[in-house]
């Protein structure tokens, strides 16, 4: 599955953005079969262009499982549920509405 996903900033966001760095953004997560929610920075400025959703690459060993031979997309992680979260205080860099495209792959 791939995921596009547009998130905008506020003005005062892209002022801010311009002139010292942009808000964090994260990710939330559940794999299949897993109980614990895990949260990651996302990067807005490249989410647009999208990034591989299911199978869940994490590190460098699931990315060399995944192009490893005679092994399948699904014996790696699947994303069960996401979101997306900021700072209460980040808030106000943010635009209200977020754009999330799915796209399967098979």
């Amino acid at each position: 599955m791939w995921m596009e996903v547009d998130i905008g900033h506020s003005l005062l966001g892209k002022v801010r953005s311009f002139l010292y760095k942009p808000p964090a953004c994260y990710l939330v997560y559940r794999c299949v079969g897993q109980t614990n929610i895990i949260f990651r920075r996302f990067v807005t400025s490249i989410c647009s262009s999208g990034c591989l959703l299911t199978p869940f690459i994490s590190d460098d060993g699931d990315l060399l499982a995944f192009y490893r031979a005679g092994k399948r997309p699904n014996d790696l992680q699947r994303v069960e549920s996401i979101g997306f979260f900021c700072a209460p205080a980040d808030r106000k860099y943010f635009q209200a509405d977020i754009r999330i495209r799915l796209y399967s792959a098979g």
